[in-house]
């Protein structure tokens, strides 16, 4: 076993290159990494490639593969920073986390952006892949005795190869500081990326009510008994319901409409006739015609074939479409997929047995163009690809699709066009088409007009590991180039909710659009606390003012650092044995910086608590721009008007802010006339 190490000077950097020779059981598995030391970057850019002669089945490549000290210093105020879709922070894993824990954020997957990294205010390490094609990959974090491991992982071809080398570039360099710093790292190279080519300034293929900020509202259009079983139609009341949110708001509402298929709700592929036909055609016209923009979601690329317990049953038509279905290496069939939203105990309650569509395959486009055509028939012109969170399609083993059996680069690839052409169909047959998808993926930015997301969720899904805590990692690589919306919103109710509250203001203030739900609990709204109404009613009048430019076409800065003090809240945590309440801190004034498409500078405070607060503030551009002086101006959620504060001031500026309970403030900063 032999191996070389050569380094050399370039223009502005280093070229390494280490070889190892004669690995393997047969001795001829030879190894070779190439990196690329930039000296602007504090990363290594590494390539790998192995010459396996004898065709040893190698299934995975683990590279760039890091043992870390356990703690870096004291563990108090380590973090690991993670993509997985929002984003997600991990306090001081080498205490929250048992022995051998591990957690992988995988593309397809949850894996939204392509870094990852463990670190504190002094030290740290950054891994990233630098992939734009869209290949199968993961980055991953465990803990062993001793270390924390980081890796990142290439999956090999299922067939074994003499060659390979590394379809893209990995970066393993050194951090330190806020998560944000490290976030800078990455978005200097992603913001040279295609899905960067135009921020959302630059785009005018985006409906314009979409850019004003519209509050997203899930309401349900069927009823239910006690039993959980579909009584009755809701159609007649929604115009009337969404009317009165309007109202009470002040601002426009789009309504998003579950259980609208014909079969139960998130019954995939035979979507139409859509539930109580007759009767939607009407109200549908209606909430056209008075200004509403009608929401639905689409099950992914699923056809469903059978409804498993309450108003279940097998499901007609699938066979049509059985040379567009993704097929099982093993069986050779259509591969089955399963939604199980059944609560802890009632696991046969609510089931969803499915195949899945190959978006590599001839029909599928057609497919989905033909519920495009007739959502829009229906006055239908907002419409989500639900449930496809993974952001790609399923591996498939079909040889007819026009792709290599098995998984591959085509997985996102083929989603990717399907998703364009998807768009491109909707927008041909109206201006004020909008086309979502659940989740985040930085590669899907260009094809869509927004995104799902649940920024306010905590203890949930991709924040589930222990020591989770969510940041805006998504939204600070990418707010100024992709609009995302708040989820299908936090649950109104009659309760005082400081949860909820805090909700509502955390989509405010990380950008997001407005959101709020009912779904089948409709009088839920017409009964919502006066707190939840007062947080919305801050966003849609920020949204009003000049904030709109920061809030939804704005880059996110590094925030102001200020005391607030914390507050303990109870949210709804989901674990295994179901949603439980659990003790979550935050602050009593949530904040955020950010620069708008022109160039000004703006500070966004939420006062999610019923007393006033007070801060003492030093206000500066962060670092986004170098004026002499400025100009400081305040707007406040109840009037558009603006509120000059300061003129040709030096910055930072002191500037004591007098909060009163549940109050939202935008505070602009420019350069002074």
């Amino acid at each position: 076993k032999r191996g070389t190490a050569d380094v050399s000077s370039v223009a502005g950097g280093k070229r390494i290159r280490l070889t190892f020779e004669s690995l393997g059981p047969s001795g001829d598995l030879n190894v070779a990494l190439d990196g690329q030391l930039d000296d602007a970057e504090p990363f290594v850019r590494w390539s790998v490639s192995v010459e396996n002669p004898s065709r040893l089945h190698l299934s995975v490549v683990r590279f760039p593969y890091v043992n870390a000290v356990p703690a870096i210093g004291s563990s108090d105020d380590d973090v690991l920073v993670g993509p997985g879709l929002p984003g997600v922070m991990i306090i001081n894993p080498a205490k929250n986390w048992p022995a051998q824990y591990a957690l992988a954020w995988r593309f397809p997957g949850e894996q939204s952006a392509q870094f990852c990294s463990y670190q504190d205010s002094a030290a740290g390490i950054y891994l990233a892949s630098m992939d734009t094609a869209g290949y199968v990959r993961s980055l991953n974090i465990s803990k062993r005795s001793g270390a924390f491991c980081l890796y990142q992982e290439f999956l090999l071809p299922d067939e074994p190869v003499a060659q390979w080398k590394s379809p893209y570039a990995t970066a393993l360099g050194v951090t330190a500081g806020t998560w944000q710093q490290t976030a800078d790292i990455y978005k200097r190279w992603a913001v040279r990326q295609s899905w960067c080519a135009k921020t959302l300034a630059q785009r005018d293929d985006i409906p314009a009510f979409w850019k004003a900020g519209p509050c997203l509202h899930t309401c349900e259009v069927r009823t239910y008994g006690t039993n959980r079983l579909c009584n009755g139609s809701y159609y007649p009341r929604v115009l009337e319901h969404m009317r009165a949110l309007r109202e009470r708001i002040g601002g426009p509402v789009m309504p998003m409409l579950p259980g609208w298929e014909n079969y139960r709700r998130w019954t995939a592929g035979a979507y139409f006739p859509i539930f109580d036909v007759e009767q939607a055609k009407g109200v549908l016209s209606q909430l056209k015609g008075d200004g509403f923009h009608t929401f639905v979601y689409l099950s992914g690329l699923c056809y469903t074939y059978q409804n498993e317990g309450r108003d279940g049953g097998d499901v007609p038509g699938w066979e049509r479409y059985a040379d567009s279905l993704v097929i099982d290496a093993g069986t050779g069939k259509p591969k089955t997929c399963v939604l199980n939203e059944s609560s802890p105990g009632k696991e046969n309650v609510w089931k969803r047995h499915s195949y899945e569509f190959c978006p590599a395959a001839p029909g599928t486009l057609a497919f989905f163009c033909s519920v495009i055509d007739q959502l829009h028939a229906l006055g239908i012109d907002v419409v989500q690809v639900d449930q496809t969170t993974s952001g790609a399609g399923d591996a498939c083993a079909s040889a007819s699709h026009g792709h290599a059996p098995g998984r591959g680069v085509y997985q996102s690839q083929a989603f990717r066009t399907l998703l364009s052409e998807m768009r491109r169909h909707g927008r041909s047959l109206s201006p004020d088409f909008v086309f979502a998808h659940e989740e985040l993926h930085e590669e899907l930015i260009p094809y869509l007009d927004a995104f799902h997301t649940r920024e306010y969720r905590e203890r949930y899904w991709y924040r589930s590991a222990p020591g989770a805590r969510g940041i805006p990692l998504f939204t600070y690589l990418y707010h100024e180039y992709a609009i995302a919306y708040g989820g299908e919103g936090p649950g109104a109710g009659a309760a005082k909710s400081p949860a909820t509250v805090r909700d509502l203001a955390v989509n405010l203030v990380t950008g997001k659009t407005p959101a709020i739900s009912v779904w089948s609990n409709q009088k839920a709204m017409s009964e919502a606390h006066a707190d939840q109404i007062k947080m919305l009613r801050n966003h849609m009048g920020l949204l009003k003012t000049e904030a709109q430019h920061f809030l939804i076409l704005g880059r996110m800065l590094h925030p102001l650092e200020f005391a607030a003090p914390p507050v303990e809240l109870k949210i709804a945590a989901k674990r295994s044995k179901g949603w439980q309440s659990e003790p979550f801190e935050e602050k009593a004034v949530l904040t955020s910086a950010w620069q708008s498409p022109e160039g000004t500078v703006g500070h966004c405070f939420v006062n999610i608590t019923d007393q006033k607060q007070t801060l003492n503030l030093a206000l500066d551009a962060r670092g986004a721009a170098d004026w002499a002086t400025a100009d400081v101006d305040r707007y406040g959620a109840e009037s558009a008007a603006c509120q000059p504060l300061y003129r040709r001031v030096a910055l930072p500026q002191r500037y004591t802010l007098e909060l009163g309970p549940l109050e939202a403030v935008f505070i602009v900063l420019r350069p002074a006339r």
